[in-house]
């Protein structure tokens, strides 16, 4: 809510000390009309707070550590405008393998307007 996410065009890697944080350290760069954008550096912490098991049904957080990245690959299609978003997740310590997605058209929705939450820091129990 109300994060902010600083994607760095300029870096070609990813800091090795400071703190971490829960959305990690992004650099992009330009493959063609395409933005690649490499996250790493993240805090550990839940990619997906209620994940379901395909086999089960039982639902869990889906978990990630410290070595947690993340790869994505925007681009806008030029016969609809819809912004197409794929990506990449990986995690070594976590999981056997990496996961991708499938690329997703979001449209464009000019009648809606996108407001701030104004979250205010938590003062204890209401």
């Amino acid at each position: 809510m109300d994060a902010v996410r600083v994607i760095d065009l300029k870096a070609t890697t990813h800091p090795t000390t400071g703190r971490r944080n829960v959305l990690g350290h992004s650099i992009g760069r330009w493959e063609g009309d395409t933005l690649v954008v490499d996250t790493a550096f993240f805090a550990p912490g839940v990619i997906l707070q209620y994940g379901q098991d395909q086999a089960t049904g039982a639902v869990a957080g889906v978990l990630h550590s410290d070595a947690y990245r993340l790869t994505e690959r925007l681009r806008v299609d030029s016969t609809t405008g819809s912004l197409m978003v794929s990506w990449t997740q990986s995690d070594p310590k976590y999981f056997t393998r990496s996961f991708d997605a499938p690329p997703r058209a979001f449209f464009r929705r000019p009648d809606l307007k996108i407001g701030r939450y104004n979250c205010q820091k938590d003062t204890g129990p209401l």
